[in-house]
């Protein structure tokens, strides 16, 4: 199986409203909001995979940045680096030069010179993994690329 592994970003509200109240637009939905752990395109055997099932707080200080067309917050985690190597150690793939943890917070491109990045705690969910998709849909069928 092709593999996208995840965890949901639990504490989404806060960090969008971080945002929205220095006026950044089009930001994406908080419920939306996750970091990507693998984003595999070579076939590996999902059994071998154990998903760490508890909630993760990050309390370190996170980047602004612009990826492509992509506003993120990059965050610096030593434990989503660990689990990161955990599943190229199981075979999984990665097509990008470094693997760099991130919460995309919108697909238009906004000018940060002048935002102060979110400083709160960042409490993500439980890893999840699904067969990776080039394409999916959202509850509101708005498609989507599962890469960030």
């Amino acid at each position: 199986m092709k593999l996208y592994g995840y965890r949901n970003v639990l504490n989404g509200h806060s960090i969008i409203d971080h945002f929205k109240k220095q006026g950044l637009k089009n930001l994406s939905d908080p419920l939306s909001l996750h970091v990507t752990i693998i984003y595999s395109k070579k076939d590996i055997n999902e059994q071998t995979i154990k998903l760490d099932n508890k909630q993760l707080s990050i309390t370190s200080k996170c980047e602004l940045d612009i990826f492509g067309e992509y506003f993120v917050m990059k965050i610096n985690s030593k434990i989503l680096q660990k689990r990161f190597e955990y599943f190229k150690d199981k075979g999984c793939s990665w097509d990008y030069d470094y693997y760099r943890p991130h919460i995309t917070l919108s697909n238009t491109p906004q000018c940060i010179d002048s935002i102060i990045p979110y400083s709160g705690k960042i409490i993500l969910g439980e890893e999840k993994m699904e067969k990776l998709s080039m394409c999916w849909k959202n509850e509101d069928n708005i498609a989507y690329n599962n890469i960030l």
